[in-house]
């Protein structure tokens, strides 16, 4: 019994499905498909991607959470987890050059590269792995994300601890693997808190995570149901730390649950809590917590309905502020033209309590992406969006993005 995906056969899972991909877990922008992968095993993207590169379906989900490890069935049925057989440390990494058009409204730009990356993950033995980034921007080289990670246990039932420079919502679809320029408000937007320029999920932070993953193959089709659990303990908002004028010594944690089922359906939770402490002058605290609810459904094949809702409280020493709360949410509908074309449109709207006028945004994004070839990712996008009770911003993005 072969796992189901668009594979029919046990061999041929084996020989294609193990996709290229390293879709950005470590960047806070989106890394697209590692094609280093996919030269090693003939591969498509999209065996692991779908619509389209960065967005993974559950068996790239999957095969990722494990440390690039493909979850497979032997000749009597029993879950198995390949390796995957690079030859050398260089056959992990990959190129990726990022090249752009951006004009807000009367401000039209020139192509210009936004960023130049080299990606990679792989494994080293049948326990560990790991994954980097290394990124140019604006005449300068930046270590973007680090991490090594351990896997114990049986192919159904695993422990795994990551460690380094991470993203803790590994699992976020309109983030990292979202298939527009544009981020979700919900995890790109700052609540600024008095001095303190606020909390924002997305931020890349040191620290550990250990998760629980638990994993069936269904006896009808062989389909993947699996569910991840995490506790990550994460140092603050270091290395930024420094310049919002917090001390490293804080730690924020986060609980973590997604259960994945079909080839692309998704329902999660977290709850995170951090503090940051001598902020301004006078000096006082903040405590913050966010909690969210995520998840998407296949409503029929090309069809994709995604939604997230993340609610806020920060509480402060400072009488003239004590509690901030703040409510974001977004529901985008993607929809796939033709094979290697996708469409998508998304509203979003972000707004904090006993705060700023400038800060509350709302309005649209909507745009094309396409993969006319394995190597170049293309994105048109518009979006419009009004800031407080101003008036309404129109920014347009042209990507190319090139990998190798």
């Amino acid at each position: 019994m072969a796992i189901m995906t668009r594979c029919s056969t046990t061999s041929l899972l084996t020989r294609v499905c193990l996709a290229t991909f390293v879709s950005g877990a470590l960047a806070p922008s989106p890394a697209q498909a590692t094609p280093a992968f996919a030269r090693q095993f003939n591969a498509k993207c999209s065996m692991c991607h779908a619509p389209l590169p960065p967005r993974l379906n559950n068996l790239g989900l999957t095969f990722k959470r494990l440390g690039y490890r493909l979850p497979d069935t032997n000749e009597d049925g029993r879950l198995v987890l390949q390796d995957k057989p690079s030859r050398s440390l260089g056959d992990n990494f990959a190129l990726i050059g990022d090249f752009r058009v951006e004009g807000a409204r009367g401000q039209p730009t020139p192509l210009s590269m936004h960023e130049f990356e080299l990606v990679g993950a792989g494994t080293a033995g049948a326990h560990l792995s790991f994954a980097a980034e290394v990124a140019w921007e604006e005449g300068e080289f930046e270590m973007e994300g680090y991490e090594g990670q351990l896997l114990l246990g049986r192919p159904d039932m695993n422990l795994t601890a990551r460690v380094g420079l991470v993203n803790p919502l590994l699992w976020d679809k309109w983030g990292h693997q979202r298939l527009g320029v544009a981020r979700a408000h919900l995890l790109n937007r700052r609540v600024p808190v008095g001095e303190f320029a606020g909390f924002r999920p997305r931020d890349m932070q040191e620290g550990v995570e250990l998760g629980l993953n638990l994993i069936r193959v269904g006896e009808t089709g062989g389909a993947l149901r699996t569910t991840f659990l995490s506790v990550g303990v994460y140092n603050g908002l270091s290395p930024a730390g420094p310049e919002l004028g917090e001390r490293d010594d804080a730690k924020d944690v986060m609980v973590q649950a997604v259960q994945l089922w079909g080839e692309s359906h998704t329902v999660g939770a977290f709850w995170y809590r951090g503090s940051v402490t001598d902020i301004g002058d006078p000096a006082f605290d903040d405590r913050y917590h966010r909690w969210a609810l995520f998840g998407n459904y296949e409503m029929r094949p090309g069809t994709d309905v995604l939604a997230g809702y993340m609610g806020g409280r920060d509480s402060t020493t400072d009488q003239t502020l004590r509690r901030v709360s703040s409510r974001s949410w977004f529901l985008e509908l993607d929809q796939t033209l033709v094979p290697g074309a996708v469409a998508f449109v998304r509203y979003d709207r972000f707004e904090p309590r006993k705060s700023v006028d400038s800060v509350r945004r709302s309005g649209p994004t909507v745009g094309i992406a396409g993969q006319p070839f394995d190597h170049l990712l293309l994105t048109a996008e518009y979006t419009g969006q009004r800031v407080g009770s101003g008036t309404r911003s129109r920014d347009i993005v042209l990507r190319l993005i090139l990998i190798y």
